[in-house]
């Protein structure tokens, strides 16, 4: 009982779902409303397409590229869809000014002391097994693995010193880092990467358009959707 409880809110059921005692539940995803100062639109395409190609224990679900969804047609389309999601969200992205211009050099080996020391490990793991998705109180936060393909330093720098400033609801803690403990924290968690994410395709704008207006339809007439 109590492990469907976890997965359940793990899983982020109640952000589809209407369910008694979960009203009031923050949202299971992270705040995307300044996107475009923690990821590349590169690596938000590539996670779109497919979250456990970069992360094996999301909880993040497959929305694209399926089996039922795999013809060349489908592909071509999804290509679009996806290109579309990540355009939204970079152009609606609200403005975050980094506290320091340039991260300050940060020391690899006592960067990695600091997480295993500071308790980061609580939440996190660093040597990802993809068979085992934390579930019933573990692994409160994402998985560290391959970090440093993903987030930008500067964000990262201002994240570690002070979560709540880029997301007040967040339940990472402020663990109290000196500049640089940060500085170190950074140094050690962007050496954990496998190669920068592919580049998004180009979009098909004929075909960008095709789709469009099969969303507008939904909702005008034929003429107003054209």
């Amino acid at each position: 009982y109590n492990r469907g409880l976890d997965i359940i809110e793990k899983a982020g059921c109640f952000g589809g779902h209407k369910i008694n005692g979960d009203e009031d539940q923050r949202k299971t995803g992270p705040d995307l409303r300044r996107i475009a100062s923690k990821v590349t639109a590169d690596w938000a395409y590539r996670w779109i397409e497919d979250p456990r190609a970069y992360r094996a224990t999301t909880w993040m679900p497959k929305f694209f590229n399926q089996t039922n969804t795999s013809s060349a047609e489908d592909l071509e389309r999804s290509k679009v869809e996806i290109a579309a999601l990540v355009s939204y969200l970079f152009r609606k992205s609200e403005a975050f000014t980094p506290t320091v211009e340039k991260v300050p050099a940060g020391d690899v080996a006592r960067g990695k002391q600091v997480v295993a020391q500071t308790g980061c490990l609580g939440c996190h793991r660093v040597g990802e097994q993809a068979a085992v998705r934390g579930t019933f109180g573990r692994d409160f936060g994402p998985a560290l693995d391959r970090v440093g393909d993903k987030l930008a330093p500067g964000w990262l720098y201002d994240w570690v010193r002070d979560p709540k400033r880029y997301f007040p609801e967040t339940n990472m803690p402020d663990l109290r880092l000196t500049d640089q403990e940060a500085a170190d924290v950074v140094a050690y968690l962007m050496t954990l990467k496998s190669g920068p994410p592919e580049p998004a395709p180009a979009v098909n704008t004929a075909l960008l358009d095709q789709v469009t207006e099969e969303y507008l339809r939904v909702k005008l007439t034929n003429q107003q959707a054209k």
